[in-house]
């Protein structure tokens, strides 16, 4: 396993202003809380993960919290997760458990709320965190995600929305990008 790696910390859950579909961003910050990354994900998995937060009594009933608790109680397993890659604009992240002999990839957003349902550390790569992190701003209205951490359906409408609004320096940035992701498909 990675030596280079920073424990994350779930700092908000958020819906995205104006996204037409049904999105919400997670912000995750380092343990001193001076940087951060924010990660797209559904409505619905921010809906369970705030259910977390707000330590609803049904969560203890839920199939996470179920399924976590038989994996550590029946095998004492030690499990964490971490963020390896970003790929197309989606990070990559494995779960570890030592029950098991490799390691089993998982969806980011899903990876979360692993983390909160089953207290299961949630750490990234440090030279990824680096790349792909932001300096946490107290107090702002809006947070910045990363340009390869964007879908390509959020890059599309980034990038028509520059165009409309005439800003052609982020245009041209966010046409290289999607130029770069279409070469490596």
């Amino acid at each position: 396993m990675e030596e280079n790696k920073v424990r994350l910390t779930l700092s908000f859950v958020s819906e995205i202003v104006g996204a037409e579909d049904d999105l919400a961003v997670i912000a995750l910050s380092d343990a001193d809380n001076k940087r951060q990354i924010t990660i797209v994900c559904e409505k619905g998995i921010s809906t369970q993960i705030n259910l977390r937060m707000m330590r609803t009594p049904l969560t203890k009933r839920m199939l996470p919290e179920v399924l976590c608790s038989l994996l550590q109680t029946t095998y004492n397993a030690q499990m964490e997760l971490l963020i390896y890659a970003v790929n197309n604009g989606q990070y990559l992240v494995h779960l570890y458990c030592d029950a098991l002999d490799e390691p089993l990839p998982i969806r980011i957003s899903d990876a979360v709320l692993l983390s909160v349902t089953g207290d299961i550390p949630l750490y990234i790569d440090g030279d990824l965190m680096k790349l792909q992190s932001n300096e946490t701003e107290a107090g702002r209205d809006r947070i910045r995600i990363p340009i390869n951490a964007l879908t390509n359906k959020m890059l599309d409408e980034a990038l028509d929305k520059a165009i409309a609004a005439e800003d052609y320096e982020l245009a041209a940035h966010l046409s290289r990008e999607k130029k770069r992701r279409d070469d490596t498909d």
